[in-house]
């Protein structure tokens, strides 16, 4: 994997880098700072709809660390990249970027030119799902992320919110139809030309009954 055509696969989990005698494949400078060197490079399939973080914490060496958007090497753009990003001021690498279920990301690792430039450590891969939670779409009810409700046009009701009970439902009420009571939606009363009592209201009493009165 010394060279992006030749990019492992690469999952879920930790896996052994070593970047010791690699070559240098790539632009020299993607991220604006530093040059990276002897990079090594690895094809990541996402395994959820959410946030992967990307993780170069435990090497060795001076990392950088870079990912691209797709598994074209000569096309694919870079998402992100990082130099310095693990805690405590560490010569190493981390990053976080959002991804969709199955498709490809290519991660380039290398080193920062000097004494440090190459070695061996760990990858740490993780995928989060994005929480979900009911959302109206119309009078449909989906469990979606906040970003993919607010694209469809729907009204969100919080992370874990269930669909059931439906929160969507159009509400009920007594809708009379002569003297008789159902309970229907405000469009459906309409739809049969019945009077409807009103959000809620019920046909216990009902109020659909002729009234009567004392009769001589």
């Amino acid at each position: 994997n010394d060279d992006c055509s030749d990019a492992l696969p690469v999952s879920d989990g930790t896996t052994s880098i070593d970047s010791t005698d690699a070559t240098t494949d790539g632009d020299a400078n993607q991220c604006g700072g530093e040059d990276i060197v002897n990079d090594i490079w690895y094809d990541y399939t996402a395994t959820c709809n959410g946030t992967v973080t990307v993780s170069l914490c435990f090497s060795s060496f001076d990392t950088q660390l870079e990912v691209y958007d797709g598994a074209n090497c000569s096309s694919s753009p870079l998402l992100t990249c990082d130099n310095d990003g693990c805690a405590g001021g560490a010569l190493q690498s981390e990053v976080s970027f959002d991804v969709v279920l199955g498709s490809h990301y290519l991660i380039r690792i290398g080193g920062v030119p000097g004494q440090f430039e190459e070695g061996s450590g760990t990858m740490t891969i993780s995928c989060v799902e994005f929480a979900t939670g009911a959302c109206c779409v119309d009078d449909a009810c989906f469990s979606l992320s906040i970003a993919n409700c607010a694209a469809s046009g729907g009204t969100y009701f919080g992370d874990g919110t269930p669909c059931s009970p439906d929160p969507c439902a159009p509400p009920l009420g007594a809708c009379c139809l002569g003297a008789t009571c159902v309970s229907v939606t405000a469009a459906d009363c309409a739809q049969f030309a019945g009077s409807y009592q009103g959000d809620g209201s019920t046909c216990v009493p009902d109020p659909c009954a002729e009234p009567t009165g004392a009769c001589c």
